[in-house]
């Protein structure tokens, strides 16, 4: 179950970010402003955020198998869309609103299914291989998109191409997938107490710690979606770099934040905290995307492996933390995952709409990249607060004190 889920997670963000590496040659073919393209992100991006909540409900419900059935068929059908969409803005909006209720939806299933899969102990470990695998896709668009653009000729066709492994996924998840008995126990009792979500939900937003991690999350994604869609161009029109050059830089982010996931993952199962996967990392996201507007060669390089490290170190404690702290019941837990994504992600969605304001004003891209980062660095500050929830953490020592043959 755990390589079905990593390959749902490579093909899945693919989907996602594939419109970066494009989007020179998108404006070029349709006319449209950086913004107005950038927009191909943030539509995903917002469908993403809402249904990643409404995703939880409907896992309640149906389980992760039939939720990511409903995933994998919804990204194939927005990509497919493209193909028959020529130039028009909106109806490309409205594909990429399709896959992002696609994306929405499968984005619960990964961290649930391994919540179930593998014990506490070892569930930190295999969040950190998800993410993992989730920023080893991230860098896959940057790499594999422009090689296909050029068979294709067409980045209408390169989009629907992509989605014809989302359909053999569909396919082999019909068949092989299956869901353990604790997750089917825990979904026929929630079915019975029909204010389990709202308790959950509830539960979350009474928590301070849900919301340092929330807050810390909003600063992280905000900078990363907005440079993963702008970097490229940036390195084009200010570096004077080819298209397949700028990729490759940008691509460094989501090769690095791999090595991250695995790493700081096992590092923080090994030590027993969690809290060197929170400020830290967003810290250190935040002053590699500065690094990475000021610098070339093999600076660039290092700056943009700053961010990648950082972005994928905090993603490991967004999506492990909320299931060791005090007050949370597992559906809580799920619930706090999904708001982590949904906030800052509908947040970052206005990113384009704010580029083309603040580039309307006068600011260069450099400039208005900059101002991109500032959430990141204010955002870091929550999370010095948060609860060390690691088992060598004041709250788990005090938990052992109070209960030793626990």
């Amino acid at each position: 179950m755990l390589a079905l889920q990593i390959l749902c997670i490579v093909f899945m963000s693919i989907m996602l970010y594939m419109p970066g590496p494009l989007l020179t040659s998108i404006c070029k073919d349709t006319g449209w402003t950086m913004g107005q393209a950038g927009l191909l992100n943030s539509v995903v991006y917002i469908m993403m955020a809402i249904f990643a909540v409404v995703g939880g409900v409907i896992m309640a419900k149906l389980g992760s198998k039939k939720t990511m059935l409903c995933a994998l068929i919804l990204g194939a059908v927005g990509c497919f869309i493209a193909q028959i969409a020529g130039t028009s803005l909106y109806v490309h909006l409205a594909a990429r609103v399709i896959s992002g209720i696609g994306f929405g939806l499968y984005f619960v299933v990964p961290a649930t299914v391994i919540s179930y899969w593998f014990s506490k102990e070892k569930a930190v470990f295999f969040q950190g291989v998800r993410c993992t695998a989730d920023l080893f896709s991230c860098s896959l668009p940057y790499y594999i998109i422009l090689p296909i653009f050029a068979i294709c000729s067409r980045w209408q066709t390169t989009f629907a191409v992509v989605g014809i492994p989302l359909i053999i996924l569909f396919v082999i998840y019909l068949f092989f997938a299956r869901e353990t008995d604790d997750e089917k126990v825990e979904r026929a009792q929630s079915a019975e107490s029909k204010t389990s979500m709202f308790n959950g939900l509830g539960l979350v937003i009474r928590n301070p710690n849900c919301w340092f991690i929330i807050l810390g999350e909003l600063g992280k994604v905000f900078a990363y979606n907005m440079f993963l869609t702008y970097l490229p161009a940036y390195l084009e029109l200010n570096k004077g770099m080819t298209p397949a050059a700028a990729s490759s830089y940008t691509g460094i982010i989501s090769i690095v934040g791999m090595l991250s996931g695995a790493i700081m993952g096992g590092v923080s199962a090994a030590i027993g905290y969690r809290k060197i996967l929170t400020w830290p990392m967003l810290l250190m996201t935040a002053f590699g995307a500065l690094g990475a507007l000021f610098t070339t060669g093999p600076l660039l390089m290092l700056f943009c492996a700053l961010m990648g490290f950082g972005v994928t170190g905090f993603m490991v404690a967004y999506t492990a933390i909320p299931y060791e702290l005090p007050g949370l019941t597992p559906a809580a837990a799920s619930c706090s995952v999904a708001l982590t994504l949904c906030i800052p992600y509908i947040f970052s969605s206005f990113g384009p709409l704010i580029y083309d304001a603040l580039s309307g004003a006068g600011l260069s891209m450099k400039t208005i990249l900059l101002i991109f980062l500032i959430p990141g660095f204010v955002f870091s500050i929550p999370c010095f607060f948060l609860l060390e929830t690691g088992p060598k953490g004041k709250y788990a020592q005090s938990l052992s004190a109070l209960n030793p043959k626990a």
